[in-house]
């Protein structure tokens, strides 16, 4: 059996773009079992072993990983003994003064593999994150095509046919915060969209992160101006992301800003619009074949009527 450790620091998106790449290097490294450890963003670890990506995880933010980047080379006798038994490990990050792949072999590993988090030539030369991360394992990965179990089945219709779902009730699942506020529609816009839905008695699974608070409070404000207030909106605040996407059971689609939410919808393989501003889609473009991009580099130039377009393609028949 070989022994893999996999360290991708970064967000949540970072860690969820991370998925279809280890799903292929498992799979093409076949017909040797492999033992995969993930170190990455804490949200994903729990779905990292339910969708069989990883057969262990631990939180980069833990503190002994710190001590990848010490001086003073590995001192936790757990960890340097975790390392002397690891066949291959993977970095995703920044290590300018190899420090990090210094203290990998001094531990015992025995072969390492460093790498940027991300392409450091993006602006000059656009690739994919996904097509990156491939390439630094020398592995070609279908970006465009659903993520896919062994069964053959996305993770929303493996889900289908264990959970019984009310096939009644397609919400739209919305979630208009991010990481960063330059990459956010309006929230006003967002307002409007939620107006629209009511008026069409479309129910709205409004998700809330924990960067998210000033925004949704912002918009409570705002629907509460008007005559349906809150009627048919849903407010799912600060969950696990199991109990998410056990509500996107009852959705017909998604509809976000460049987040880390929106890398879990279309991976997921619910249907996705996302808002794209000043972050380039050509490099951070969610996974999936129902993925639908609206590029606007100034959000707040980006009207109503064309998000609405696009998401009135998705509404419940009937």
């Amino acid at each position: 059996m070989k022994r893999v450790l996999i360290i991708r620091p970064g967000a949540l998106g970072d860690a969820l773009l991370a998925f279809p790449v280890l799903q292929a290097f498992k799979q093409q490294a076949s017909p040797e079992k492999i033992l995969l450890t993930l170190v990455s963003h804490p949200a994903v670890l729990e779905l990292a072993q339910a969708w069989d990506i990883a057969e262990r995880t631990d939180d980069y933010s833990a503190t002994r990983w710190s001590e990848l980047f010490s001086a003073d080379g590995i001192r936790s006798p757990a960890l340097a003994e975790e390392l002397a038994q690891t066949d291959l490990a993977i970095c995703w990050l920044h290590d300018s003064e190899g420090l990090v792949e210094h203290n990998l072999r001094a531990a015992g590993c025995q072969k390492v593999i460093v790498a940027p988090g991300r392409p450091t030539d993006a602006r000059r030369q656009p690739m994919h994150i996904v097509d990156y991360l491939g390439r630094t394992l020398d592995l070609k990965v279908d970006r465009v095509l659903p993520f896919k179990f062994t069964s053959g089945l996305t993770p929303l219709q493996q889900a289908k046919r264990e959970v019984m779902v009310d096939t009644q009730q397609k919400m739209v699942a919305i979630h208009p915060g991010s990481g960063g506020a330059r990459k956010c529609w309006p929230i006003e816009r967002f307002a409007r969209v939620i107006q629209e839905l009511q008026q069409r008695h479309i129910p709205i699974l409004l998700l809330s992160g924990p960067a998210d608070e000033e925004r949704i409070e912002r918009l409570r404000d705002l629907l509460g101006q008007t005559k349906q207030g809150l009627a048919y909106v849903r407010i799912l605040k600060n969950v696990p992301l199991r109990n998410i996407l056990h509500e996107f059971l009852n959705c017909c689609c998604y509809l976000g800003n460049d987040a880390g939410m929106t890398h879990l919808a279309a991976l997921f393989g619910l249907p996705t619009i996302v808002l794209f501003g000043p972050s380039d889609p050509d490099t951070w473009q969610p996974v999936g074949d129902q993925v639908s991009v609206i590029h606007e580099p100034q959000l707040e130039l980006l009207g109503l009527d064309t998000v609405m377009q696009v998401l009135c393609e998705h509404f419940p028949k009937g």
